[in-house]
């Protein structure tokens, strides 16, 4: 029962009254004036009398749980925050940081080599954890499309690392970042993918931004920046063939033969060019693998942990730190005109990816499973 003085009568509808969930089943509730400062507890007929906390006291009847939607954004953020956005922007930190050890070694080697010192560094990097897996793990139906994709990565890898070494920092990253654009050009020309109009015109933006960073017909044109944008080609064309392979091969065998196959194409070419790296060399592409190797694996998990549009934005978040990176270290200053290109590159590669207007580049025929 409730008791309230007569005293009280005018100001009961200004107070809020407190009931206090009972002990046991069956037991009255008790009122009060003032919140409890002990847990609340409710009977369960499954698991007995339980505690609970004030803020998730049982609801009335057609009330939503209090605090229920705040506690399941402030999950979902906290979940985001661990399993996505450090993981991708700790890679694109790792990316950013790669080519600045790229750019500090060029200045004494030629790119053809750096591509093989960091080819053979990440290799074995991989080989401790696909050694125990046995030989069965080898085993491919789709060696060929390896041995394809390993020499049109090592195309891109050699185009970023040469454009790396004679162009500005930020302008090698971007190119490099046109890959989606691309993807895009290879489904209609090669897939024959009919585009929508909102694609069409995404991709007429995203060459627009490429062109305000060439400068063709200009003095400020170099073919270091033309070769910079082929490996965005090759890129976009190493993705086909790695989504290709992607019903037959795991992650972790398509690292592998990619690590095999770019050394020994790119250890071919050492014949000729090989040059007795310095020990800071050594330790400037120790620390490029390193950072290549932690960064792909990040990105991985990121992907693999969350939708890609969550994920896909990181991407110029790289070029953003190495902009940064070439301002500090090299004194790199951007100019309007590389600034408008970004911002045209960046918009039309992240509309494509995060509306889902991306032309799908992977309708070839997938291997037989074995």
């Amino acid at each position: 029962s409730l008791k309230i003085s007569s005293s009280m009568v005018y100001s009961a509808c200004f107070v809020r009254v407190y009931r206090h969930y009972p002990l046991r089943q069956g037991a009255k509730a008790n009122y009060s004036l003032f919140p409890p400062a002990y847990p609340r507890y409710h009977y369960s007929h499954v698991s007995g009398v339980r505690a609970i906390s004030p803020e998730s006291s049982p609801p009335r009847h057609g009330q939503a749980p209090a605090g229920a939607g705040a506690r399941a954004l402030m999950g979902i953020n906290q979940r985001y925050l661990l399993h996505g956005f450090l993981p991708a922007f700790c890679s694109a930190a790792c990316f950013a940081a790669m080519a600045s050890c790229i750019k500090l070694a060029s200045a004494e080697l030629p790119a053809a080599q750096l591509v093989f010192l960091r080819s053979i560094i990440g290799l074995l990097i991989i080989l401790p954890f696909v050694a125990p897996r046995g030989i069965d793990f080898f085993k491919t139906p789709v060696l060929a499309t390896h041995m394809l994709r390993g020499f049109i990565s090592l195309c891109a890898m050699t185009c970023f690392f040469y454009a790396i070494g004679h162009i500005g920092l930020s302008e090698s990253t971007l190119l490099n970042a046109t890959s989606p654009l691309f993807i895009g050009l290879l489904a209609m020309t090669i897939l024959k993918e009919r585009l929508s109009l909102y694609s069409v015109i995404a991709l007429l933006a995203g060459f627009m931004g490429v062109a305000l960073i060439l400068r063709p017909g200009t003095a400020l044109f170099t073919h270091a920046a033309l070769i910079g944008l082929c490996s965005g080609f090759f890129i976009a064309f190493a993705k086909i063939l790695v989504r290709y392979m992607a019903g037959t091969e795991p992650v972790l065998r398509t690292v592998f033969y990619f690590s095999v196959f770019s050394t020994l194409y790119s250890g071919v070419l050492m014949l000729w060019l090989w040059q007795t790296p310095s020990a800071h060399d050594l330790g400037l592409m120790l620390l490029a693998g390193l950072c290549a190797t932690a960064g792909q694996t990040l990105l991985t998990y990121a992907f693999t942990h969350n939708e890609a549009v969550t994920v896909a934005p990181f991407a110029y978040v790289s070029v953003a730190l190495a902009t940064l990176i070439g301002w500090l270290g090299w004194d790199e200053i951007p100019d309007m005109g590389f600034g408008l290109g970004a911002v045209l590159i960046a918009g039309a590669c992240l509309s494509l990816s995060l509306q889902g207007k991306l032309p799908n580049p992977w309708k070839l025929k997938r291997p037989a499973e074995k």
